[in-house]
């Protein structure tokens, strides 16, 4: 489809693209909604433990620089994306079905250990690559910055369509969970396993007829894709753009702010205020519904004023993570469960917002021939704080456990440095991001 001298995805097809992340948001709840509850609540394993392992799913992100890199400049069976999409969503598909009993035996010797670190960071490594391409291949056949960064948002909000759904799935699947109980064990091995089969469906119906073959292109437009550049070189010429390394310095510090409660808020839910697996499973759904109404409000936002604020939606993201913090530490000190969820739906917002506004900046960055360097990058830069909070969160627990007493109040003590570190990440906002105009405007 044109705009004028633009081209740009279909609706339909954004939607039908959607559907990669879609998936792929059911078998990140397995281990971010429920096999952390269970290892550190049920199973009273160490959190910094937990947490090490489980966040190997985001320590393998910076190697998403070479895959990214890979897809520009080596077409897989004629296509730059679809195929490795495809590839990796199977990989990374393969990997859930060992989790419950991996994860289970993690406590019982080092080789269980590295195993399970060996699954998470490959499973994660996997999904990442397919996000990041999926980006990749909006940034290729939409060429207008201000429709790419639309296109991206709609693909996040189906991707909490897909948290909010699993969430709502699992909460009737796996209500409770027994330790001693095989059948809890084999329910969750079945989950595991159909998740899987539904995540790599979705990827082929969702990317099937997406990129033109390489031989069908002209040959003056495969070249303009292109880059004989190293990948070091080209990331060194990517990371001289104005305002591009405050741009990552930001990333990093705002990725590993919102990132530290990620693997013990379920058992926050569970240690102090005792709720079942099930009810602390609905928190990923009341987060999603909150990054769900943000996220569609910022959308039809940058539509009705023609140009979409970047910087202020970015302002706004990270200050509703910071009030989300205070009210998590709240609520950690003063054991007032009444505001638990109101402190996740804010955080939801505050998330909502961040990661609209993270879309359209990275999307007025991004250049068809570097686009999959670029969205590595991203994931690279992004994905290593992300891992670096999620096991901060547990390190920042156990110590807090050494030194407090009271174990609401080491939960508040984490919920307290986020709020912290969420500050610093307001202070490192871009100055200079514009306010890109719509051409329709």
């Amino acid at each position: 489809m044109r705009i004028g001298s633009q081209t740009t995805l279909s609706t339909g097809a954004v939607l039908r693209l959607a559907l990669v992340r879609f998936g792929a948001s059911f078998l990140l709840i397995l281990t971010t909604g429920i096999l952390n509850r269970i290892l550190i609540t049920e199973l009273r394993m160490a959190a910094w433990v937990v947490t090490l392992v489980l966040s190997f799913q985001h320590l393998t992100s910076p190697f998403a620089l070479g895959a990214g890199h890979l897809s520009d400049r080596s077409p897989l069976w004629g296509r730059r994306r679809v195929p490795y999409i495809r590839l990796w969503t199977i990989i990374a598909g393969l990997t859930v079905p060992f989790m419950p009993v991996v994860a289970l035996k993690m406590s019982t010797g080092l080789g269980w250990l590295f195993f399970g670190a060996l699954i998470f960071g490959l499973f994660g490594y996997g999904l990442k690559v397919a996000n990041i391409l999926v980006g990749a291949l909006i940034a290729d056949r939409t060429s207008d910055p201000l429709i790419r960064g639309r296109q991206l948002n709609v693909i996040w909000v189906m991707a909490i369509v897909g948290f909010i759904v699993a969430g709502l799935v699992y909460a009737h699947g796996i209500p409770a969970y027994d330790p001693t109980s095989t059948e809890d064990l084999n329910r969750l091995q079945w989950l595991c396993i159909g998740t899987s089969v539904l995540a790599v469906i979705l990827a082929f119906v969702g990317t099937w007829r997406m990129e033109e073959r390489l031989d069908h292109v002209t040959p003056s437009s495969i070249a303009a894709k292109s880059t004989d550049l190293s990948m070091l070189q080209t990331l060194r010429a990517v990371m001289k753009r104005p305002g591009v390394r405050r741009t990552f310095a930001f990333l990093m510090v705002a990725d590993f702010s919102f990132f530290i409660q990620e693997f013990v808020l379920e058992s926050f839910g569970g240690d102090v205020f005792d709720m079942s697996v099930g009810v602390t499973t609905s928190f990923n759904t009341t987060l999603r519904i909150g990054m769900e109404i943000a996220m569609l409000g910022g959308g039809f936002a940058g539509v009705f004023l023609g140009r979409f604020p970047t910087r202020q939606v970015l302002v706004w993201g990270c200050g509703l993570g910071a009030l989300s913090f205070l009210i998590l530490a709240f609520t950690a000190f003063a054991n007032a469960d009444m505001v638990l969820l109101l402190s996740v739906f804010v955080l939801g917002v505050g998330k909502g917002l961040y990661n609209i506004g993270l879309a359209h900046l990275f999307m007025s960055m991004a250049k068809s021939s570097t686009a999959g360097l670029l969205m590595g990058a991203w994931a690279a830069f992004g994905g290593f704080a992300v891992a670096l909070g999620g096991l901060s969160g547990g390190i920042f627990l156990d110590i807090a456990r050494w030194f407090v007493t009271d174990l609401g109040h080491s939960y508040g003590v984490v919920f307290g440095i986020e709020l912290v570190m969420m500050i610093v990440a307001l202070l490192l906002i871009p100055k200079n991001v514009t306010q890109e105009p719509s051409p329709a405007a």
